[in-house]
């Protein structure tokens, strides 16, 4: 669907040769995971069927499948459909090809008929690949670099921030409709830091919906630390002398857990305690005359993330805002429009919620804008001849009720410039305006003299902006005051 999307907004109308984009210079921090993750899972998949470990196949599989939808794309929707140009969507659309063309092909053992009708599917952007998955060679993947497994791990331990943020809104009551102010994220791995607060920082906001996100690799500034013996590994090799061990590890300084996580081994009741053997446990420590409500934290051993839970007005408004535009999005779906399908957005509060909604329109209109892809107007600018496609009640926050209405586009006569142009004739112009559809007048307003239309024997020249808008968009654009 994307790809198709692509073809007709491209100026030939073709549609792309997906396996032939460069993948070299993608430069998208989650197109070089999703590569780097197709790259070790060919591997992976390659050696334990040399050694006929099949059951360890296809969990890996199952795996790189649950990564490939709930993170690379479901965060990468906006740019699949062309968000960030068509240079950027390319590459995006190529990286997705690439790796399902290449899962496809690992998978094709496993799931010989599943896998081919995949590939028929894929081969429609590849005429010229093999007829069939299994005639295809196993993928091998180039040489393995020390930038792809950092990348992975970073993207990694950013799900684990996501799922440790999701449990302390959900502890808290505190829905992702509602912005939070700020976040922070609590490591000792700079380079982990650096590329949760660079390159991945924009999905971890838009994922949470919070404002700030702030880093810290002391790990002693938000929390306590401590250490826990792995049972399952010391157990076996301390026997009677693992309660003596673990008295020991509570003595254990700071200065030598932070060395211990950095591969440093330690001597512990006169044993050695190498990787693996031990747990180091950050504990949040919340500052005096702080309340759990106001400030909390959730970690998982290995990243601590400190979350402040209360909001205000602007970020109330800012959730208000999403609700606004949720409703209106879920009412293109019920409407059967299909992604990228124009049209206009209408809201008529009820009287007892019209300064609150109408207060949120104003100061929240940027993101409104960008999210609906049109501006959200108030239900008495519609004219008459707005063709609708769908009218609910509809309610957000607590209890501002609105009536929400979905149109087709619309043309907006301006009649105040067309009583100028012939007085008598106005009002006839306008109804003629009022008639016409969108796509056939915005291909005449290309004219430079204008659309042509002749009425009671009198030939009038009308022109986009002078005598008419085409949109609600351009409306919204031009200002209302256009209309009196």
């Amino acid at each position: 669907q994307n790809t198709l999307r692509y073809a007709q907004e491209a100026p030939d109308g073709q549609a792309p040769d997906l396996s032939k984009v460069d993948l070299s210079s993608v430069d998208n921090v989650l197109d070089r995971w999703i590569l780097a993750a197709t790259n070790t899972l060919t591997r992976e998949v390659e050696k334990e069927m040399e050694a006929y470990h099949l059951y360890n196949v296809v969990p890996r599989l199952l795996t790189f499948i649950e990564q490939l939808t709930n993170i690379y794309v479901r965060f990468n929707r906006k740019r699949l459909k062309g968000s960030k140009g068509p240079q950027d969507t390319l590459r995006a659309l190529g990286s997705l090809y690439h790796v399902l063309m290449t899962l496809c092909k690992a998978m094709a053992p496993c799931t010989p008929f599943f896998t081919e009708s995949m590939y028929q599917n894929l081969r429609r952007c590849q005429p010229s690949a093999p007829e069939s998955v299994h005639f295809c060679p196993y993928p091998k993947p180039p040489v393995d670099v020390e930038e792809d497994t950092q990348i992975q791990q970073s993207v990694s331990r950013m799900q684990g921030v996501i799922d440790l943020a999701r449990v302390l809104r959900e502890k808290h009551n505190k829905p992702v409709k509602l912005p939070l102010k700020k976040m922070v994220v609590v490591h000792p791995d700079q380079k982990f830091l650096q590329d949760i607060a660079g390159e991945l920082q924009t999905y971890v906001l838009e994922e949470l919906n919070v404002r700030v996100l702030e880093t810290c690799s002391d790990p002693l500034k938000y929390a306590d630390i401590r250490a826990e013996p792995q049972w399952s590994v010391l157990g076996k090799r301390l026997g009677k002398s693992m309660g003596t061990v673990r008295d020991a590890m509570k003595d254990l300084t700071v200065d030598d857990l932070i060395g211990y996580e950095a591969g440093k081994e330690l001597t512990v009741a006169g044993f050695t305690i190498g990787p693996g053997d031990m747990k180091v446990v950050r504990e949040f420590r919340r500052a005096e005359g702080v309340d759990a409500s106001e400030v909390d934290a959730s970690g998982d051993g290995d990243v601590l993330v400190v979350l402040e839970l209360t909001p205000d007005e602007g970020l109330l408004e800012a959730g208000l805002a999403r609700e606004l535009v949720n409703k209106f999005q879920k009412m293109r779906k019920s409407a059967g429009l299909v992604p990228g399908q124009v049209v206009e957005c209408y809201l008529t509060p009820a009287v007892d919620s019209h300064d609150a909604i109408l207060k949120v329109m104003n100061n929240q209109s940027k993101y409104i804008v960008e999210s609906l892809g049109a501006p959200l107007m108030l239900g008495s600018v519609a004219p008459a001849h707005a063709v609708p496609l769908l009218e609910e009640q509809n309610s957000v926050g607590s209890g501002l009720n609105f009536t929400s209405l979905i149109t087709r586009p619309t043309v907006f006569p301006l009649v105040p410039a067309l009583k100028e142009l012939n007085s008598g004739a106005a009002q006839g112009l306008a109804v003629w305006l009022a008639s016409r559809d969108c796509a056939s007048l915005t291909a005449e307003s290309t004219n430079p003299a204008g659309v042509q239309v002749t009425m009671e024997g009198v030939k009038f020249s009308l022109k986009r902006g002078v005598h008419f808008l085409i949109s609600a968009t351009e409306l919204y654009n031009n200002g209302f005051e256009i209309l009196k």
